[in-house]
């Protein structure tokens, strides 16, 4: 659990702070004034403040060289000013961030997680003793973590409360108010872009591409850590315009700020599923996947024409993918 205090003299937007934070391992304090917020700070152990400047008594830029006295605690800065010098004082007295006002609250959020996770990063203990240290954790998969999202947030608030790294794969095929609230929860997320011609992506998989790519954009946008999967399909996806059109798309409308993306070789799997539930496998009963020294030249070829887009793009899942 993350203490935050939110310090801004209009409770209007103290309010609208405090109900979106409100979705994540997050407890919340307020203050109104410079003068409050460095008492809110002596009395609690505060892990990050959102500092407005413009305030009565004692402003944001007065109250950060008084906090900067006595504590190390992440600061960003709330203003209504854009001008470079307000911006560079900010950060010289001691401010960790900034951001303009009227802000997005997703850019918002993606920068208290940022901050956040610096600051548990460089006061870590040892790699022994620390999960996310050790690369350990755990992974929500499916199913369809989101389908029992309920549970699922659960689960990863006693995550984050344990220090456990967290990943949560997902089809993206949900309501985004929901995806959201995984947001400061989870360390990770994997997905699929299976296709990018709607048409064929309802063919195989029952439901177009739309909302999956505008939550791939939503989870981007918030500053998730994002690896994005392609399964390799002979017939269905493996075709070099599909390839492009994805490349663009990473490109263009995600500025590639995805962790990794990783083409696989698509086996035949779940055939025994679908036998027990009566329905033919979609694939055709005497599907048979390309031999070994057949696929892999190719999914490695189309990673190649990925990377051409600048995009950081691998054949398989064994390579560890990085923070962007």
């Amino acid at each position: 659990m993350y203490n935050i205090l939110i310090c801004d003299d209009e409770q209007d937007i103290v309010n609208a702070l405090k109900i979106y934070l409100s979705g994540g391992d997050y407890c919340l304090f307020e203050a109104h004034n410079g003068c409050e917020a460095l008492d809110v700070v002596e009395k609690n152990d505060i892990h990050l403040i959102l500092m407005d400047i413009m305030m009565p008594q004692l402003d944001g830029i007065a109250a950060t060289v008084k906090l900067r006295e006595k504590s190390n605690v992440p600061i960003i800065l709330l203003t209504a000013k854009s001008e470079s010098s307000d911006k560079v004082l900010g950060l010289n007295i001691g401010a960790d961030d900034y951001i303009t006002k009227p802000f997005s609250m997703r850019e918002l959020l993606a920068r208290v997680k940022a901050n956040i996770r610096r600051t548990t990063m460089l006061s870590a203990p040892a790699a022994e003793d620390n999960a996310m240290s050790a690369g350990g954790g755990i992974t929500i998969s499916g199913g369809e973590p989101t389908v029992q999202w309920e549970f699922a947030l659960e689960l990863l608030k006693a995550c984050r409360q344990a220090g456990i790294n967290t990943c949560v794969e997902t089809c993206m095929q949900t309501k985004p108010e929901i995806l959201a609230q995984f947001y400061p929860l989870t360390d990770y997320m994997i997905t699929d872009i299976k296709n990018m011609d709607t048409e064929v992506h309802k063919k195989w998989s029952g439901v177009g591409n739309e909302q999956i790519l505008a939550n791939i954009e939503q989870t981007v946008k918030a500053g998730v850590n994002l690896t994005i999967r392609i399964p390799i399909i002979p017939g269905v996806n493996d075709i070099v315009e599909n390839i492009h059109a994805t490349g663009q798309f990473i490109r263009d409308r995600l500025n590639n700020r995805v962790s990794q993306v990783q083409l696989l070789t698509y086996l035949k799997m779940g055939t025994e599923k679908y036998e027990s539930l009566g329905l033919d496998y979609p694939m055709g009963a005497d599907y048979q996947p390309p031999a070994r020294e057949e696929r892999e030249p190719w999914i490695a070829h189309l990673a190649e024409i990925l990377r051409s887009y600048g995009i950081n793009a691998v054949a398989g899942a064994t390579t560890k993918a990085k923070a962007p």
